[in-house]
């Protein structure tokens, strides 16, 4: 199957919006784009084909319910979701995307295929990397040299592209993202997430999306082989989709 599909959920309206995003991922992207229905089966077997690893899945999210389609195909398949919010306006080309970054190896090992991929089309990346009152360095706001000893360092930890521009921020993650998405002209945010709603797990990730202008490709970081093959084994995949 193409490297893009379309999953037709929701109205007329939002489909719409989801094509046009799809169809602006896969030009820049060097893919194409096919529709599904969520209820055929061959749609989540065809996510959960590791030949398909590098396809993604694009479809509307309405809203902020876990329960909802879209939320229960994102925690299910380990296929990249392009999700388009009801309020996110899809731009005419793809120029820039934005990557936050949290720091972790898991994080940047999950966007750095995409982002490389996305660079070799002539899309520029920008990374950014948020800090909190827990996690901001010692001396962070006194000294010019420790804020470029950071960024230095963390580029190297991060593996990031000589061409990669970088923000670093102090703040709430999910307002920063938004806000630095704004400032920078970003036509696409590429997150790595925990592929989780438990126990109020990828609250961030729900935030951004929720409030995002902007499509948002949704990219898991690594999972046990247990979890996929348990989502694989599924007697009746559609039920999965739909949550029946």
């Amino acid at each position: 199957m193409p490297d893009v599909v379309t999953v037709a959920l929701g109205g007329d309206r939002e489909q719409r919006a989801v094509a046009r995003a799809a169809g602006l991922l896969a030009t820049a992207y060097g893919a194409e784009v096919t529709a599904a229905r969520p209820a055929d089966d061959r749609l989540l077997r065809w996510a959960l084909d590791p030949a398909n690893r590098d396809g993604v899945m694009a479809l509307a999210v309405p809203d902020d319910d876990s329960r909802s389609a879209a939320w229960q195909l994102a925690t299910a398949v380990p296929t990249p979701l392009l999700l388009v919010p009801s309020q996110a306006v899809v731009p005419p080309r793809l120029r820039r995307v934005l990557l936050p970054l949290d720091g972790t190896v898991e994080a940047s090992d999950a966007v750095a295929p995409i982002g490389a991929r996305l660079q070799g089309h002539g899309v520029g990346l920008v990374v950014l990397h948020v800090f909190d009152a827990d996690t901001v360095p010692a001396h962070w706001d006194q000294s010019v040299h420790a804020a470029r000893d950071f960024a230095e360092e963390f580029r190297l930890r991060s593996r990031l592209d000589a061409d990669a521009r970088l923000e670093i921020r102090s703040g709430v993650a999910s307002a920063d993202v938004l806000a630095v998405a704004r400032e920078a002209g970003c036509d696409l945010v590429v997150l790595a997430w925990c592929q989780s709603l438990d126990d109020g797990r990828a609250a961030t990730t729900r935030a951004i999306v929720s409030a995002s202008h902007l499509p948002v490709l949704l990219v898991a970081r690594r999972r046990a082989t247990a979890d996929v093959e348990a989502v694989a084994q599924v007697d009746d995949p559609s039920r999965l989709v739909l949550g029946r």
